[in-house]
């Protein structure tokens, strides 16, 4: 092939023109979006690979899947010096609102900002005030 005619292009934040070869990987990702929505608790999937290979890439793609299939994803990147639970709290708040009110969500909010408490450093779960995070309507 042509190298420059070649689409992939392995380089740091650049998104390959198509996800080549990667049907098994997206159809794993829709199986398991199907079997968490029927019993929560199956195995997870991890994608592992040089920098540039389209992993964040793949990823948007399958949380894409994931929403039209009716699961809520998020994207959450690590950073370095940061824990995983800093990282997350503000993702699970996220999930958590979009869901709208409703005693689950109220359950879930109680059981992050229990979390958040305990654990000094996170920012805290509950709702936002009124005018704060919204158009102030």
């Amino acid at each position: 092939m042509d190298p420059l005619q070649n689409p992939f292009h392995p380089g740091p934040g650049l998104a390959p023109p198509q996800l080549a070869g990667r049907d098994k990987i997206l159809a794993l990702g829709a199986l398991l979006c199907g079997r968490l929505r029927s019993q929560p608790g199956h195995k997870s999937l991890l994608l592992l690979g040089l920098r540039g290979t389209g992993k964040t890439r793949l990823l948007r793609a399958l949380a894409q899947g994931a929403t039209q299939d009716g699961v809520r994803a998020a994207l959450v990147e690590a950073h370095f010096g940061r824990s995983l639970a800093v990282l997350l709290v503000p993702a699970l708040r996220a999930l958590l609102l979009e869901g709208g009110p409703g005693a689950a969500m109220d359950g879930a909010l109680d059981t992050l900002n229990a979390f958040s408490a305990a654990h000094t450093s996170l920012p805290a779960a509950g709702p936002p005030p009124p005018g704060q995070a919204d158009s102030g309507a």
